[in-house]
């Protein structure tokens, strides 16, 4: 369950719905990922002769920069939503005033917001709750203006 910064839709604030670092550190490919950067990091200090050193550090430090990157991605994904609308980041940022916002919907996947066209976001770490839609969708009908 992601983070939230506050409880219910407060006025003239935002909502932010972010990842923790506990919760990341939690999943199976990160663990999985930074147990292949360690064992190759031991590999290098125990396999004998000078040329395999260089090889295993090189996947070592590969390994230990993409098992990074991850970590970086998704701390930074989330969702911000406050009167103008709502901020989705995950490797692009969709960013959608409330006005073009046409529905939000709960799903198996999670909670997810539709645009005039039909085009579906994928609200990131909001919980694929009730509770967390009437909030997104209090500030919706706040922010949409006269139908």
């Amino acid at each position: 369950m992601a983070r939230r910064s506050e409880v219910g839709p407060p006025a003239g604030e935002e909502l932010v719905f972010r990842a923790s670092l506990s919760e990341v550190v939690r999943l199976p490919w990160f663990v999985a990922v930074l147990g292949t950067a360690i064992a190759l990091v031991l590999g290098a200090i125990v396999v004998p002769g000078e040329d395999r050193v260089d090889l295993w550090l090189t996947a070592a430090v590969l390994v230990t920069g993409a098992a990074g990157g991850l970590l970086w991605r998704r701390l930074v994904s989330g969702t911000t939503a406050d009167a103008e609308g709502l901020t989705a980041v995950w490797i692009r940022a969709a960013d959608l005033s409330w006005p073009d916002v046409q529905g939000l919907a709960l799903r198996a996947r999670g909670v997810f917001a539709y645009d005039a066209t039909g085009r579906h976001y994928l609200l990131h770490h909001v919980p694929p709750t009730r509770r967390a839609l009437a909030d997104l969708e209090e500030l919706w009908l706040a922010g949409r203006g006269a139908d």
